[in-house]
């Protein structure tokens, strides 16, 4: 693993200026985040994937769960098969060499940084862990029964009100759940 060093203060930049980034890497995950760590960024990215498989499908699938379009989304890639792959597979997403690196770079350390607090990489963070905890969760079932929600269901029945707090999914028949 290795990059120029002025490329971490482009990603550091940009997440205090509101981007959200991601890495798409053909690369040993373990190696990849242990150097990013030591650099002091791998908390700025979201939703990486870092393995040997081709990169088309998988910044597809990063675009679906951050629930973006991939319009909006830049690719930089320094080899050009890759760079073509994803275009394929994310039809208008923006794809760029790392040549175009300098002026995001320039451009970058003099905009206005507007999310110092990085509210925004925050709010990608929760829907990474949502997105893993329901990976883990299995099916859609499973991960609701595995978030421990607790409902109670209540029922008028003759003027008064009957609570029913203890119930299993499919037990609503004939009952109407509503907020207080």
């Amino acid at each position: 693993v290795r990059t120029e060093p002025s490329r971490f203060d482009l990603i550091r930049n940009t997440t205090d200026a509101g981007i959200i980034n991601s890495i798409c890497s053909k690369n040993d995950h373990d190696e990849t985040e242990k150097f990013l760590v030591e650099q002091g960024v791998w908390e700025l990215f979201v939703f990486s994937s870092i393995n040997w498989s081709p990169k088309g499908e998988r910044v597809r699938q990063i675009i679906s769960e951050m629930n973006l379009r991939p319009v909006n989304v830049l690719f930089i890639d320094d080899n050009h098969l890759n760079l073509e792959e994803v275009k394929a597979a994310c039809p208008g997403i923006m794809a760029e060499l790392p040549s175009v690196i300098p002026d995001l770079a320039d451009y970058f350390s003099k905009a206005e940084k507007t999310d110092l607090k990085h509210a925004r990489l925050e709010q990608y963070k929760v829907l990474e862990k949502k997105r893993d905890f329901k990976a883990k969760a299995g099916s859609n079932e499973e991960f609701l029964y595995s978030c421990n929600v607790r409902a109670y269901i209540k029922e008028k029945y003759n003027g008064r009100t009957m609570g029913y707090p203890d119930f299993q999914m499919g037990e609503f028949d004939g009952y109407d759940a509503y907020d207080e």
